[in-house]
């Protein structure tokens, strides 16, 4: 058990299927309250519009960002079966879908945020900026600590916390990319299912 606590009200949520994929509570920041504002114009329509920040920044020794969830061409299949889904990022970056927008004014992205239904994103700035307007994602973790840099709102995905790297300030450029640390795409949207993102456009805290 993590931290060697059991139980979900200790601020950890532990799958009961036993070993494997979890959705982790976080309990390190006071839950938000309130609604966002903003564009709500793919609900207006009946649409569902799913916003993916797949990457994390590029290494300076040139290697691959360990954060950088390694299914995300599966998972994007996936996700298409249940609505558009809006890419955002560098422009350098892999591109997964055909609308992609890259390197937009902070915002134009925080009005996407609003808009989506809800955001998929590795450990990256999405997640920092979508709890500053009250919008609950999903966020793909491997190696870095989600009570440490996540939030209790968002659906936390985590393998297990046997991949955790042991120094979570050392810089990224010490440790490289463990492909076994991240959950599969086919218990990512099942996790995302259960989690009740696909019922209602009503995805805040």
């Amino acid at each position: 058990r993590l931290l060697g606590q059991d139980k979900d009200d200790a601020g950890w949520s532990h799958s009961e299927r036993g070993p494997g994929p979890q959705h982790i509570q976080v309990d390190d920041r006071e839950k938000l309250e309130g609604e966002p504002d903003g564009s709500v114009r793919h609900e207006e329509r009946g649409e569902v519009m799913i916003l993916i920040s797949p990457w994390s920044r590029p290494l300076r020794n040139k290697e691959e960002n360990p954060k950088n969830y390694v299914y995300w061409k599966e998972l994007v299949n996936l996700l298409e079966e249940k609505g558009e889904i809006v890419q955002t990022g560098n422009v350098a970056e892999e591109k997964l879908v055909k609308d992609v927008r890259s390197d937009l004014p902070l915002k134009k992205l925080f009005e996407l945020i609003k808009e989506c239904r809800f955001w998929v994103s590795v450990d990256n700035m999405l997640q920092h900026m979508a709890y500053h307007v009250h919008k609950r994602g999903v966020v793909l973790w491997g190696v870095s600590d989600p009570n440490l840099f996540g939030y209790r709102e968002n659906l936390n995905v985590l393998k297990d916390v046997s991949y955790l790297r042991p120094k979570q300030f050392e810089t990224w450029e010490q440790i490289g990319m463990n492909r076994d640390a991240f959950v599969k795409p086919e218990d990512v949207m099942k996790l995302i299912e259960e989690a009740g993102f696909f019922n209602s456009s009503r995805t805040n805290p």
